[in-house]
């Protein structure tokens, strides 16, 4: 009797023992692997960390070779905007041409247009001398008077002396504001601007990687979650913005597919980035002058594109330098812009 007493005691324990041991073994499956789940969240941390870091030194590094550069700052015209008005069917041949016209202007006396010398004069027209061109009214006059300036009853222009042949021009005549020169040729009109050899600068060795469109895709998702905008205090800018758009004013704001941050003024000239994500990944890059945004004047960059494999990304550095990488399979491009005394960008070469 004693013994079965044993017996059953120690039987007892070995199920008790068992069932303990099975319910630890079932806990420990169901139980998350905290330790492991941490690790894996320190990895990615890490790796991210990794990334952004490795993108501060490509960027750093390319900003300390092309500073480096010895750059020729030149007076120059440059193409913004063209207009058509005399059909479709030459319009690709004259369009070529006025693209890669060469212009320099001595004084208001001397005009070179590919290395062709003519001389001109500078005065003023009445405008009703236009009044049968189309264009002029359509375009040409508020095309000028939203950038403030006012062609609507007397036309600066510069008026050709030595020939009686038009040489880009209309009725022997070009359109001249002294900031701005129309070119005309086979029905289309390209508007040239100026910047000056001045107004130019060269980069700083010294500036600071200050943002890039790396950084705009994280803070477009959680603002100012990267360290470049909590350091530069580059923000989402959620007031209305006037945007001068060739002919017209826009008035835009960040929603319904634009997204505009804020960066620190250089020159006084307050920036803006535009990052168009409704239809594709663009970024336009704006100054701010006399309280509007200019698409004439601004840096344009498709981070994808729809029809090739090309991408391209930027960085702005804290002395108006404003790299643009361009990769296409196996090459790369770097485009140096940069920001002048008057607010224009202009590209260095």
């Amino acid at each position: 009797m004693k013994k079965s007493i044993i017996l059953l005691w120690v039987s007892t324990l070995f199920l008790v023992g068992c069932s303990d041991g099975n319910t630890k073994k079932e806990l420990s499956k169901t139980k998350p692997n905290t330790t492991r789940n941490t690790i894996s969240q320190q990895q990615k941390a890490d790796t991210m960390m990794q990334k952004k870091y490795d993108e501060t030194i490509i960027w750093e590094s390319i900003h300390a070779k092309y500073a480096a550069k010895k750059y020729k700052l030149a007076d120059e015209w440059t193409m913004i905007d063209f207009y058509n008005y005399g059909g479709d069917t030459e319009e690709a041949n004259a369009r070529e041409a006025l693209w890669e016209v060469k212009i320099k202007l001595v004084g208001d006396s001397i005009l070179y247009l590919n290395n062709k010398k003519v001389k001109v004069c500078r005065t003023k027209v009445d405008a009703s001398e236009y009044k049968d061109k189309s264009y002029f009214k359509s375009y040409l006059a508020p095309f000028f008077g939203i950038r403030g300036i006012n062609i609507s009853k007397s036309v600066p222009v510069l008026q050709l002396l030595s020939s009686e042949e038009d040489i880009y021009s209309n009725g022997l005549k070009y359109i001249y504001t002294g900031k701005y020169l129309v070119l005309d040729y086979g029905g289309v009109g390209v508007i040239y601007k100026f910047i000056s050899k001045n107004s130019k600068s060269l980069p700083s060795p010294t500036a600071k990687l200050e943002y890039t469109s790396d950084d705009m895709f994280k803070d477009v998702e959680k603002e100012k979650s990267t360290k470049n905008a909590q350091q530069y205090n580059i923000h989402e800018y959620k007031g209305k913005l006037k945007v001068l758009s060739s002919d017209r004013i826009e008035s835009m704001v960040s929603e319904g597919g634009f997204y505009f941050a804020k960066l620190p003024p250089y020159k006084n000239f307050p920036i803006f980035i535009c990052y168009n994500y409704h239809e594709a990944d663009i970024f336009t890059i704006y100054t701010l002058r006399n309280n509007a945004l200019d698409n004439q004047n601004s840096v344009e960059i498709s981070a994808t594109d729809s029809y090739s494999d090309v991408t391209e990304s930027f960085a702005i550095f804290t002395d108006g330098t404003i790299y643009v990488k361009t990769n296409d399979g196996k090459k790369s491009k770097i485009t140096v812009n940069r920001i002048s005394k008057e607010g224009d960008f202009y590209e260095l070469k």
